[in-house]
């Protein structure tokens, strides 16, 4: 098998992150061509074919996962598809952590993922909680709100510059969340293509 250069860095990809779907890499690597999803798909088999990556499907309903030494859950997936989405829209990603920390008075939190990003000439900061084992509570988005955390880190940027928080569920039932003070959009996982429309609003 000859290596492309495409092929590296979806390796480089997969060592960082640990994982890729068909879909992620389809978003990511593929995203100017009109049959991405089926030239990932090719691609990654291909890999795993020729023993780059190994791959794991928990049943037929599921996408399967290629990684190189250990699977993300579906959890940790989920903000990987996030990171696709933007990607695919054509944001310019200046920062990506999974598991980010917050120091408050109440407690230690730690969001499953923090974004920064530019998007059509605006700035954009993005907290996201992934509700797939559990719920996130609203507690949690006012302590961060009122430890003052991210107003500090971004003051430069002006008074009060706090996150739009991202929910992601399997599904919906109603709208839990609201707040005055800060912006929260709540999605189902099949909904994640209409994120950028959410942020626009």
């Amino acid at each position: 098998m000859y290596i492309k250069n495409r092929d590296r860095e979806i390796l480089k990809f997969i060592e960082k992150y640990k994982s890729i779907t068909i879909n992620i890499c389809a978003k990511i690597f593929y995203k100017d061509n009109k049959e991405a999803y089926q030239q990932a798909r090719k691609r990654l088999r291909l890999l795993y074919k020729n023993k780059y990556l190994k791959r794991y499907r928990k049943d037929c309903t599921t996408e399967v996962i290629y990684y190189m030494h250990k699977k993300l859950s579906v959890h940790d997936l989920k903000v990987l598809d996030v990171l696709a989405e933007l990607i695919y829209n054509n944001a310019n990603i200046r920062e990506f952590k999974r598991e980010y920390t917050i120091n408050t008075e109440r407690s230690n939190y730690r969001a499953d993922a923090f974004i920064e990003f530019t998007l059509k000439n605006y700035l954009y900061f993005l907290l996201i909680e992934v509700d797939h084992t559990h719920y996130t509570s609203f507690q949690k988005l006012q302590d961060i709100y009122d430890s003052n955390y991210f107003q500090n880190k971004y003051s430069k940027y002006g008074d009060n510059i706090f996150p739009t928080i991202l929910i992601l569920k399997r599904i919906v039932l109603d709208r839990k969340f609201y707040s005055s003070n800060f912006k929260i959009i709540e999605l189902e996982y099949t909904q994640l293509h209409t994120l950028i429309k959410e942020l626009e609003k």
